[in-house]
């Protein structure tokens, strides 16, 4: 979604604060406007301008649904397929969009499989056990994950999906990652599934599978 080009950064920004407000499949996405301007910090008079730009490209749908006692809402969807696909860089490499090469000339890199990034001894600590090592420079929830992971997908891509993802749980075998939402759980488990337990598995041989799961409204 990060590369999607709506025509307005103002468009993309409303696009994200919906996304963050819908299903894994696009739906059940009815965030009032005064949710989305607390999120964009844009005016009233822009998101709604906005949305209207967005259904007209095809981006998102709405229908407006009245409830028995409650004042019509807007109901949106939005249209997975105009998302954008992204391609990703071996785990540990810097994607092509940030590799110093003239404009046009690098060309993006393939993710590789992950049995081709298993380069460590085997391991049987768990993950995300707690270490006297010195803790990643990163802020992220993800620990030492979260470092090789930006490298490899891209600083922007990674801070557009997997800003507040956490590590929920991790066994010898598995690691559990929690995201915001229930969509950009499934699109995480999507579009980056391949890339985030090859870096596992860099860390540490013994995973097997990596699960995404969105996080218990409080």
């Amino acid at each position: 979604m990060l590369k999607t080009k709506v025509g307005s950064p103002s468009g993309k920004a409303v696009l994200l604060a919906l996304a963050n407000h819908c299903d894994e499949n696009g739906k059940s996405c009815f965030p009032g406007q005064e949710t989305i301007q607390q999120i964009t910090e844009l005016s009233v008079d822009t998101i709604q301008r906005q949305i209207k730009a967005l259904i007209e490209g095809k981006f998102i749908s709405g229908i407006k649904v009245r409830k028995k006692g409650h004042w019509a809402s807007w109901d949106y969807q939005i249209n997975l397929s105009m998302l954008w696909e992204d391609q990703t860089a071996p785990c540990g490499m810097v994607a092509a969009e940030h590799q110093a090469a003239p404009r046009g000339m690098a060309k993006p890199q393939g993710a590789v499989r992950p049995s081709r990034t298993m380069r460590l001894k085997p391991s049987t600590k768990p993950f995300n056990e707690p270490s006297r090592a010195k803790a990643p420079s990163s802020p992220d929830g993800l620990g030492a994950l979260g470092a090789p992971l930006r490298n490899r997908i891209g600083r922007d891509k990674y801070e557009a999906w997997f800003g507040g993802a956490t590590i929920a749980e991790s066994t010898e075998d598995s690691v559990t990652l929690e995201l915001p939402s229930k969509f950009r759980a499934r699109h995480v488990e999507d579009k980056f599934g391949a890339d985030v337990l090859a870096c596992c598995r860099a860390q540490q041989v013994t995973i097997e599978r990596v699960k995404f799961t969105a996080r218990a409204a409080a």
